[in-house]
């Protein structure tokens, strides 16, 4: 199978599934209670439209330019669900005094401190550009997934449509991260099978987060959920 087709084949498997999850995200109700999740979703999807209706039809640098801006609007809107995510899940665990809340404000702080620890971790003069606000963006949503993971065992009340969405952004990172730091390493060894392998992780990682997503977000929230938006939480 060359690159091509599986290139064709992760790009229609994951347009159909990304339609089935936008059709659900506003059959459930879910785009007004997490708002910017669901503009992330409709991004992708026409993004993906767009890149694919470009390829070919204009010349590299145009599509270069292009794809660079679309993914500086990507990493915005990333961290913009970020902290929509996490004021979700602070409403929803009832941690409004700022004693309370400081696992949610002490985030940023960590996802710098890990992005950092990724960074150094790669080789000196890597081969492969680095890209610290999507590493940032990365540990962020590891570490909102793992906190809400925490929040359910010690027994505290957690929402579990925020938790769903985090979960499967968690996992996400998780690979995003895992192919960041192995293909550096793979391109200094000239392993062009690692580098393939490596640089098909994290559209593998996507279908199969879009998968769970749409079987854990059929299951409906309690009634007594009601996402706030981030002006409601200030």
């Amino acid at each position: 199978m060359t690159r091509t087709t599986i290139n064709d084949l992760f790009w229609t498997v994951g347009l159909l599934l990304q339609c089935s999850l936008l059709t659900l995200v506003f059959l459930r109700g879910i785009v007004r209670r997490l708002p910017l999740f669901s503009g992330l979703l409709a991004f992708y999807l026409l993004r993906s439209m767009l890149l694919f209706a470009l390829f070919g039809k204009v010349d590299s640098a145009a599509y270069a330019s292009t794809y660079d801006g679309l993914t500086l609007v990507d990493l915005f809107l990333q961290l913009l669900v970020t902290a929509e995510i996490a004021v979700c899940l602070e409403r929803a665990t009832g941690l409004f005094t700022l004693r309370r809340s400081i696992p949610l404000l002490l985030l940023p702080v960590f996802a710098s401190a890990a992005t950092l620890l990724l960074a150094h971790a790669l080789p000196a003069h890597s081969p492969v550009p680095f890209d610290r606000i999507q590493a940032f963006a990365w540990s962020s949503m590891i570490l909102l997934g793992g906190l809400a993971l925490a929040w359910r065992a010690a027994g505290q009340p957690a929402a579990a449509l925020p938790r769903r969405v985090a979960l499967g952004f968690a996992f996400y990172g998780i690979a995003g991260i895992a192919a960041s730091l192995e293909r550096p390493f793979a391109v200094l060894a000239r392993d062009a099978r690692g580098l393939a392998v490596w640089s098909y992780v994290l559209p593998a990682a996507w279908v199969l987060v879009v998968v769970y997503w749409i079987a854990a977000l059929r299951r409906p929230a309690p009634a007594s959920y009601a996402a706030p938006t981030l002006a409601a939480a200030k």
